[in-house]
């Protein structure tokens, strides 16, 4: 068993280290191998909040109890016991950009880069309006995005963190975002919000036919490659 699941997490991680590749619509799900990984299989806890890969082809994902990185076969934990950067064991949202860095949000603990194999933490010190990270995005120019419960929007200028000036009109929680290529699109407690590139802000509620006021993010593979014209990994909740 575990020789069919590694061959087969070995051969999809070097794939869909470039990209992610859909699913055959001409096959039966049936036809598909699959398998479930829990704690007993070297995972710290069941809940998986966020799932990115990297350019090197591992798996991240983030938890409630750290931060997972699976090889197709091993899982590694990183937790504030064996990386006190994460500032907090609880990982909401997890971005690969594409520089292949990868972006940490943590419940309490801030945002974490880690590059080349090394964790730098970002607080309130650092401009970043709550220490409570629910979503990230990187923009077609290359612009980190960070949504916060509590601070609103956010965006990271010159290794420094600056508030949406809309802020108002989004409110203080921001759920989830996606970049379309042209314009982010983000997910608020008071509805769905569009943010062109000239600043327009436009918002969309139950009053123009929203399903319900409160957007929040999925548990997406690809879904905070926000740069690839993809509208990804958000609904209305």
């Amino acid at each position: 068993m575990h020789r069919t699941r590694s061959a087969f997490l070995g051969l999809f991680l070097l794939g869909s280290s470039a990209r992610v590749l859909a699913l055959d619509p001409a096959k039966a799900i049936t036809q598909y191998m699959h398998d479930v990984w829990q704690t007993g299989d070297g995972h710290p806890q069941n809940t998986v909040t966020a799932i990115a890969q990297t350019p090197d082809g591992y798996l991240w994902l983030g938890t409630r109890e750290g931060l997972v990185r699976f090889d197709g076969m091993r899982f590694t934990v990183f937790d504030t016991s064996t990386t006190p950067e994460l500032g907090h064991d609880w990982v909401r949202c997890l971005l690969a950009d594409r520089a292949g860095t990868l972006w940490i949000g943590t419940s309490g603990g801030g945002l974490v880069k880690m590059e080349a194999g090394r964790f730098l933490r970002f607080s309130a010190s650092d401009g970043l309006p709550s220490e409570q990270v629910a979503a990230l995005v990187e923009d077609r120019k290359g612009r980190l995005w960070v949504g916060t419960d509590g601070g609103g929007l956010a965006r990271l200028q010159a290794g420094r963190f600056v508030r949406e000036s809309s802020r108002d009109a989004l409110g203080p929680n921001v759920r989830a975002l996606v970049h379309d290529g042209e314009s982010l699109w983000i997910g608020t407690d008071e509805g769905l919000a569009r943010l062109a590139e000239d600043g327009t802000l436009s918002s969309f509620t139950p009053e123009n036919g929203l399903s319900r006021r409160s957007v929040r993010g999925r548990c997406t593979l690809g879904s905070n490659r926000g740069a690839s014209g993809r509208r990804r990994g958000a609904a209305a909740r």
